[in-house]
């Protein structure tokens, strides 16, 4: 069973290195999973846990703002452990939970907002070769962090759809066969309106989402444009490298979210969803020229001509440099790459 540790009316157990399992004095019971190990948890956030959980199980009710999204969480009087979570404003759904799924979502919607607002600006607003930066940050607030993937499970065994509204983005969030798709019906003139008019033509109306973020388009800490950086953006992008580089067919390989490319200079790895672009693991810094964006328009036969997001315009940028690296004029580019290509390895990708 391993050690326990009793706080307040709650015997705390551990349950894993990344989960606790509290059990109240009256039998409830609630699975806390975390991000990340909770060895350097700190007594003063179990203390926190249990005298929040106290307060709702008393009161019988919470509400809660994350954004532009009202929450009001309410047990059932005539359904005894049964909860009702209902979401307005930027989402809109209604579900009715277990008291122990109504209790972890409380506690979620409690966690401190500086995670999901602070870091979030950050990693909009600085350049990819410094999103190391950012995740030394996160690594500062996540070991109180309840995983947003065990929040996931709960709305996929008690959610249909949800409607999501943030400014000109309107979309539907959906649970289908235990996975999450999103189907965006107005997506506005910015960065998701481009990416869109893609997904579109390319009749991808339907795009997957990560349980992570659907969690947190749910809770209201995320926002609709976030699928850029997620499984949609990555699957709209490896459909439109296999569509304008068919005669490298036989240098590529999809890996999850990355393009894999082997030729004579090596292996390149190219993350789908940032833009990311390694040459025998040694990180290139590619910059685009002022105002410091990717831009561009790409053709797609038969299907005519798109301008692109700026996410998908920095993949293809560094695609073509993995695919075409002999065609790089740019000094610092070039010397970049004669400095990986000396770090040459020799893995069982390619044999060079």
């Amino acid at each position: 069973m391993g050690a326990e540790l009793r706080v307040g009316n709650w015997t705390v157990m551990l349950d894993g290195p990344k989960t606790l399992r509290l059990v109240r004095h009256d039998g409830i019971e609630v699975i806390l999973p975390h991000k990340v190990s909770i060895r350097n948890l700190r007594i003063g956030q179990l203390m926190d846990y249990v005298a929040e959980l106290d307060e709702l199980i008393e009161k019988g009710s919470m509400t809660a703002k994350k954004g532009t999204t009202k929450f009001k969480l309410k047990r059932k009087a005539k359904k005894p452990g049964i909860w009702f979570l209902m979401a307005r404003g930027g989402v809109n759904y209604d579900i009715e939970l277990a008291t122990s799924e109504a209790l972890l979502i409380a506690l979620k919607l409690q966690e401190s907002s500086i995670e999901d607002i602070t870091l979030k600006e950050f990693e909009w607003r600085t350049p990819v070769m410094f999103r190391g930066i950012r995740e030394a940050l996160l690594g500062v607030f996540s070991a109180s962090a309840l995983s947003e993937v065990a929040i996931a499970q709960v709305f996929k065994d008690r959610l249909d759809r949800a409607y999501i509204r943030h400014g000109a983005a309107r979309a539907e969030l959906l649970v289908e066969d235990k996975h999450f798709y999103i189907v965006l019906e107005g997506a506005g003139k910015g960065e998701l309106g481009l990416f869109k008019k893609l997904a579109d033509a390319l009749r991808l109306d339907k795009l997957p989402v990560s349980d992570s973020l659907a969690a947190r388009l749910l809770l209201g800490s995320a926002r609709v444009p976030d699928i850029l950086e997620d499984k949609a953006g990555v699957l709209v992008r490896k459909r439109i490298l296999k569509e304008l580089f068919k005669e490298h067919k036989g240098e590529m390989k999809f890996e999850g979210k990355h393009l894999v490319v082997g030729n004579k200079y090596g292996t390149w790895r190219i993350n789908l969803k940032t833009g990311e672009l390694r040459l025998n693991e040694y990180l290139l810094c590619i910059m685009p020229a002022y105002p410091f964006k990717f831009r561009g328009y790409i053709r797609l036969p038969g299907l005519g001509t798109f301008k692109l997001d700026s996410r998908t315009a920095r993949v293809l940028a560094v695609a073509h440099i993995a695919l075409r690296p002999d065609e790089v004029k740019d000094k610092s580019i070039k010397e970049q790459i004669r400095t990986a290509r000396k770090r040459l390895v020799i893995g069982d990708f390619f044999l060079i």
